[in-house]
């Protein structure tokens, strides 16, 4: 768990730095929040397909719904607190 929602903060601290300052969007900033949330979820997403398919199909560990969605909102907690740790500093 700690992992992920170290995962989830540097994501959304990674996208900032890339894309919040670098690309101006036309968005309102509520917009541009959501967006760099959504997109931490996306990596956190793509990291459980991986996780699927290397303990299912590799090591033939069975899939659980349990771990997958505490992984997901670890992600999203860690990128909760990346952009208020932002906010506030």
């Amino acid at each position: 768990m700690p992992m992920h929602f170290v995962g989830g903060f540097t994501t959304l601290l990674l996208l900032t730095y890339f894309f919040y300052e670098k690309i101006q969007f036309d968005f309102l900033f509520y917009r541009k929040i959501i967006l760099l949330i959504l997109g931490a979820v996306l990596v956190g997403l793509l990291w459980e397909v991986f996780e699927y398919i290397f303990n299912n199909i590799i090591a033939g560990v069975p899939w659980d719904i349990v771990d997958t969605s505490a992984d997901i909102f670890w992600d999203t907690t860690g990128a909760i607190c990346a952009l208020v740790f932002m906010r506030y500093w």
